[in-house]
């Protein structure tokens, strides 16, 4: 297990350090889950998480939720409009 210290910037950035971004094999504009789980913030990487086991993992269900906003949020940009009932 790799530890490292950072910051949260003004604009709300966080920098992962370098030795866990080369332990994990991070690359640039690398995409990420965010959860929040009981005061503790988990990030996911998207590559990583699209090969969970959705029955095993105890965060699929916010995985598949977060994945489903995005998909109407780009629907939305591209003016598309979605009934009540796609977006619940």
């Amino acid at each position: 297990m790799e530890i490292g210290i950072t910051k949260l910037s003004t604009r709300g950035q966080v920098v992962i350090p370098n030795n866990i971004r080369e332990q994990m094999g991070l690359t640039d504009n690398e995409q990420f889950i965010v959860i929040s789980d009981n005061g503790e913030i988990i990030l996911k990487p998207v590559k990583e998480a699209l090969n969970i086991n959705r029955k095993k993992s105890k965060h699929a269900e916010e995985f598949i939720r977060a994945m489903r906003h995005d998909k109407i949020l780009t629907k939305m940009e591209n003016g598309n409009e979605l009934s009540a009932d796609k977006v619940l």
